[in-house]
């Protein structure tokens, strides 16, 4: 009996060894849900830790999401159905916030999702922020440090008071620092510069400008101009740097929610 005890727990022990440590929701449900298969075994159980550790300190129902399969959805539809289609919450009572990643070849996109009252602190402008700061990242395929950006703006928005990403302050605060060291050693710089010309001018006596001149010499009687040439200038339209699925509202079974995407 003891042997049987023993094997049974040894088999036991082994297949926990394969059963990825989740970051659980109030629902005991992974909050970091990896359905495509992108991140290694490393990558997952870190950014489990970190979306965790987030979520907890801010008491925010926050879920990441993979999927390379929409099952004839698109991104969008699919994201949004999902707490409720996952049992991560009752029939349009969702309250959280959602990173989708889609990298179904059909429809690859990616979304920030507030859902019912979070609508109300994650706004369109926040959520337009959050996607462009990440957006390089999941662009060019460091969906990693993607996910990682996303979890840390979030943290960022609630530690500031839900105010905008603190990245966004921190490099228009470098902008004007930037500015006034650039006008301080320009100014002492064109002012060595202009010194020295100073010192290597010579003072003539002044001449009245008519004495250079050729009395009768010139005489105007046409007074039209003509122009030989002409230059047309055409300046294209500046493009956004990323596609923008642009910011929407809607209701599905998971409730009333905002969503901000980007296209892949």
């Amino acid at each position: 009996m003891k042997k049987i005890i023993t094997v049974f727990l040894c088999v036991l022990f082994s297949l926990m060894l394969f059963i990825p440590v989740n970051a659980e929701t109030d629902e005991g449900l992974p909050r970091v849900v990896d359905n495509a298969g992108i991140f290694t075994e490393t990558q997952f159980e870190d950014l489990t830790d970190r979306a965790n550790t987030v979520a907890e300190k801010y008491d925010i129902e926050y879920l990441l999401i993979t999927c390379d399969d929409l099952e004839g959805m698109s991104a969008q539809t699919y994201a949004t159905e999902f707490p409720f289609n996952n049992g991560y919450c009752e029939y349009g009572e969702f309250e959280g916030v959602i990173l989708f990643l889609s990298v179904d070849p059909y429809d690859k996109h990616y979304y920030t999702i507030a859902f019912n009252s979070y609508q109300n602190d994650f706004s369109d402008k926040v959520r337009e922020k959050i996607n462009d700061i990440i957006y390089d990242d999941m662009k060019s395929g460091d969906y990693y440090e993607g996910f990682k950006q996303h979890i840390k703006l979030v943290g960022q928005f609630y530690k500031n008071g839900k105010k905008l990403p603190l990245k966004y302050r921190i490099e228009w605060d470098n902008v004007w620092i930037a500015l006034i060291v650039g006008a301080v050693v320009g100014a002492v710089v064109g002012g060595m510069r202009l010194s020295s010309c100073k010192k290597k001018m010579r003072v003539v006596a002044p001449v009245d400008a008519h004495q250079y001149l050729d009395g009768g010499s010139f005489n105007l009687r046409d007074k039209r101009t003509y122009y030989l040439y002409s230059t047309v200038t055409k300046t294209p339209r500046k493009e956004s740097s990323g596609s923008s699925g642009g910011s929407s509202s809607g209701s599905s079974s998971s409730g009333s929610y905002s969503s901000s995407g980007r296209s892949l």
